[in-house]
């Protein structure tokens, strides 16, 4: 059975088609292209925002790799320091300056290596703050336009 609203909704549809009703159809149609306008600027911007967290996705994969390598690199550093504070009184000639020297610069390129792994993470970081913050926005704006087209429906409806 057809509710009384959806009668009266067919009623209208099908005399309007016939163009039996011309008191308001004119302002019923700028009303829908208004509702049409609304839901394109609507459907743009969940197209930007899909895109937006998409990058967001790809950038928290990133950021958990670029963790992930950080963990090991503090690993490694550990045990490199164990191994340069191995007794190298025992070397003999100058083994003692070659391994010393050789593990200060295995140290100092873990070192870099690690400060710059943790300047992409924050810039990662900052990165994603910004998409959220975008996301949220783009967000608020579709809400808004899809309660205008909402509006501009309901202005059609009543004006037919």
């Amino acid at each position: 059975m057809i509710s009384p609203d959806a009668f009266g909704i067919w009623i209208v549809l099908h005399f309007f088609k016939k163009g039996e009703i011309a008191v308001g159809s004119k302002e019923a149609k700028h009303y829908q292209n208004c509702a049409s306008t609304c839901r394109s600027h609507s459907s743009s911007l969940r197209s930007n925002r899909t895109a937006a967290m998409d990058k967001k996705e790809k950038l928290e994969k990133a950021k958990s790799k670029i963790t992930s390598e950080l963990s090991q690199i503090s690993s490694q550093k550990s045990t490199l320091s164990t191994l340069n504070n191995v007794d190298t009184g025992n070397f003999v000639g100058d083994r003692q300056a070659k391994y010393q020297g050789k593990m200060s610069a295995a140290l100092q390129k873990l070192s870099t290596y690690k400060t710059s792994e943790d300047d992409n993470l924050t810039s990662i970081n900052n990165k994603i703050a910004e998409l959220e913050t975008t996301i949220s926005s783009l967000t608020s704006q579709i809400n808004s336009w899809d309660q205008q087209a909402v509006m501009y429906d309901r202005m059609a409806a009543s004006s037919m």
